[in-house]
């Protein structure tokens, strides 16, 4: 039987690593090489690219309400990260940033850890 073909996804890469303003730039390049080479594998299409750099926690929340616009605007159909520890502070943070994606009815891809959902069931 032939394999079906997935539609293709749009998404926002997010880059982020922990680091000083001198390494950041140089861990981006390469984080976003490693997405990109999953983002070719998976039929993900990577529109826009964004940069946390040395940002602290409240500018992050403040680029995926960005994000989300985009997402609700139909710019874009999701986001993708290389893992969500680099964008998370602790684990109601990292659901809390995915569910602000899920909100806006968009796509949240880790390289490290797949596709991640939120059930709405219940809600």
């Amino acid at each position: 039987m032939a394999k079906s073909k997935k539609k293709q996804i749009s998404a926002i890469a997010y880059l982020a690593t922990n680091g000083n303003m001198y390494s950041a730039p140089v861990k981006e390049q390469k984080q976003l090489r490693y997405i990109k080479d999953y983002a070719k594998a998976h039929n993900i299409h990577i529109v826009k690219v964004m940069n946390r750099d040395i940002a602290g926690n409240r500018d992050i929340i403040r680029h995926f309400k960005q994000m989300a616009a985009y997402i609700g605007e139909k710019v874009v159909d999701g986001v993708i990260v290389a893992n969500l520890s680099a964008i998370s502070t602790s684990l109601p943070d990292a659901y809390y940033k995915v569910g602000i994606i899920k909100e806006a009815k968009g796509v949240f891809i880790s390289v490290d850890e797949g596709e991640l959902c939120l059930s709405d069931k219940g809600v």
